[in-house]
């Protein structure tokens, strides 16, 4: 599927996306958070050789609609369990907004349909399309960035028990960290993603 997005709808995505996505309050999941993701999503595509394969119009649109769900549901479990069937429902309408072909808008569905549990269930994509999977993994490393550690951990360094916490947050990313490659569909990003090694962030 050979789908276009030209500068000038890109462009109205971005700032209507952004716009939205500022108004959370969860740095998990905001507006710079989904900029993170483009960037990680671009930096893959040319560490893996696959510019060619995707229109980086839409790829950059995808990355940046992709939890969408948390501008209409707080974090939560049903939220977490059930965000690929939120995301799928809010982005159709979302898409109506904009002058995109309905090959454009299949592509980007099944991106954030399919984006979520990669870490740690291990819910890879490695049958879909090349937009989906470098989007599950540029959502995936993004966990594994140090700004992103550093969150995790503080929000599991409050409240009751919060040593018990912190113990197994550190614990999970350590374990994300040592086995990274397992939650990617392009496994070879583990070690030529990062610079420096995020266990430094610990």
């Amino acid at each position: 599927m050979n789908e276009k997005l030209s500068e000038e709808t890109y462009k109205e995505i971005k700032v209507y996306a952004l716009s939205q996505m500022a108004k959370l309050k969860k740095a998990s999941h905001n507006d710079e958070h989904v900029i993170r993701v483009k960037d990680n999503a671009l930096k893959i595509i040319k560490l893996l050789d696959k510019e060619r394969e995707v229109d980086k119009n839409l790829l950059k649109a995808v990355c940046l609609l992709h939890d969408f769900t948390y501008t209409v549901r707080k974090p939560g479990i049903y939220t977490y369990i059930f965000e690929g069937h939120i995301e799928r429902r809010v982005i159709r309408s979302v898409l109506e907004k904009f002058d995109l072909s309905e090959g454009a808008k299949e592509i980007i569905v099944d991106a954030v349909f399919h984006h979520a549990h990669s870490f740690p269930f291990r819910r890879l994509n490695k049958s879909h399309s090349t937009y989906t999977k470098v989007l599950q993994d540029a959502d995936t490393l993004d966990f594994f960035d140090c700004l992103r550690i550093k969150m995790y951990i503080s929000e599991h360094d409050k409240g009751m028990f919060r040593n018990v916490r912190r113990f197994w947050s550190i614990k999970l990313i350590e374990y994300g960290v040592n086995n990274l490659r397992e939650f990617l569909n392009y496994p070879t990003l583990a070690k030529s993603f990062f610079a420096d090694s995020s266990m430094s962030c610990l």
